[in-house]
C-alpha cells in the first residue's frame, strides 16, 4: 500500500512539473497582421507618413528600407514594480514592424484603386522575473501574444495622415464662411 502511495504521488509530481514547464516555455505565437489598403502617390510618401504613424504611437525606428518598402522599431520597454497578477509579470516591450506592398492588381482592394497595402505588428513579451522587476540586466523576456488594438491604431494613423480633409459645405456654413470655389458642389456629406 505504500509503496502504491508513493508511486501515486511521484505520477502526480512529474505530471504537475511537467504542465508548470509547458506553461513557461510557451513558444512565441503566431504573428498577427493587421492590413489596411491606401491610396497613394508615391512609395516615399506612403513610407514617410509610415514613420510619422509609428512616432506618433511613441515608436522608435530602428531599421527602415524604402526600397523594400519595411520599418521595424526599437523595443519600448516598460518595467514595473508591481503587478496584478503573477502571471501578468514585471513589465512588457513591444515592437512594430510595418510592411508595405503594392495591391495585387485581381485583389478587391485594387479593384476599388486602393494601389498599396499596409501591413502592421505591434509584437508583445512579458517579463517574468518578479523578484527584480526594475533591474533591467536580470529581465527574462518571454513572448506573449501580439497587440493587435495597437497595429489597428497604427494602421489607421496612417490612413488618415494620407486621407485629405475636404470640409463639407455645411462645415463651412456652421462657421460663417464662404466656401471656396473648389469646395462648392456636390458631395457626401458626414
Amino acid at each position: 500500500m505504500n509503496r502504491l502511495l508513493h508511486a501515486a504521488l511521484l505520477a502526480f509530481s512529474v505530471v504537475l512539473g511537467s504542465c508548470t514547464a509547458f506553461n513557461l516555455s510557451r513558444s512565441e505565437t503566431d504573428p498577427q497582421w493587421v492590413e489596411v489598403p491606401v491610396r497613394t502617390v508615391d512609395r516615399e510618401n506612403l513610407h514617410e507618413a509610415c514613420l510619422h504613424a509609428l512616432e506618433f504611437n511613441h515608436f522608435q525606428i530602428e531599421d527602415s528600407k524604402i526600397a523594400e518598402g519595411t520599418i521595424r522599431t526599437k523595443w519600448n520597454e516598460d518595467l514595473f514594480t508591481f503587478a496584478r497578477t503573477w502571471q501578468e509579470g514585471g513589465g512588457m516591450r513591444k515592437r512594430a514592424y510595418v510592411e508595405i506592398k503594392t495591391s495585387p492588381a485581381d485583389s478587391q482592394a485594387s479593384k476599388q484603386g486602393f494601389e498599396r497595402i499596409v501591413r502592421v505588428r505591434v509584437q508583445r513579451q512579458k517579463n517574468m522575473e518578479h523578484k527584480k522587476t526594475m533591474d533591467a540586466s536580470a529581465v527574462k523576456w518571454e513572448p506573449d501574444d501580439d497587440d493587435v488594438s495597437l497595429a489597428r491604431g497604427i494602421a489607421v494613423t496612417v490612413q488618415s495622415m494620407l486621407t485629405e480633409f475636404r470640409p463639407s459645405d455645411d462645415f463651412y456654413r456652421r462657421h460663417g464662411m464662404t466656401p471656396p470655389k473648389s469646395a462648392s458642389g456636390a458631395r457626401d456629406t458626414p
